[in-house]
């Protein structure tokens, strides 16, 4: 069960209005079209969260890089960080314990990550960077 301050909503700008974090899960083949989409509604000073896996058909860039590129033209330069591990949405949902990865060239952003997706079931590895 999730949180009751938690809403689910299909507008992206009120969605991202008051986020620190944005955390991208979608698929692949979605990444560049859902960032192009929400630029507007993004800030310089958020921090973004790729945790989809998988490479860009055509440009063979990771998601990280897709995220990045697809900011430019909005003249953001995304702080971004690419969350992975072995890890299943389904174990993580029932509260099994888990342990994942932060990388990023940003050792900030990194420990900011970690900081803010740590407790006692969901554990973010020491940073790296990348």
């Amino acid at each position: 069960m999730l949180p009751v301050s938690i809403q689910a909503t299909s507008d992206l700008t009120n969605a991202l209005e008051a986020a620190e974090i944005v955390v991208s899960v979608m698929p692949s083949q979605h990444c560049r079209a859902l960032f192009s989409h929400m630029a507007p509604s993004l800030r310089p000073e958020m921090l973004f969260v790729s945790c989809t896996k998988g490479l860009e058909d055509g440009t063979l860039l990771r998601m990280s890089e897709v995220i990045a590129d697809a900011l430019r033209s909005r003249h953001i330069t995304p702080r971004v960080g690419a969350l992975s591990g072995p890890s299943f949405a389904k174990e993580v949902a029932r509260g099994d314990p888990t342990a994942v990865t932060v990388a990023s060239t940003d050792i900030e952003l990194a420990r900011a990550i970690q900081d803010a997706f740590n407790d006692s079931r969901f554990r973010v590895y020491q940073p790296m960077t990348m």
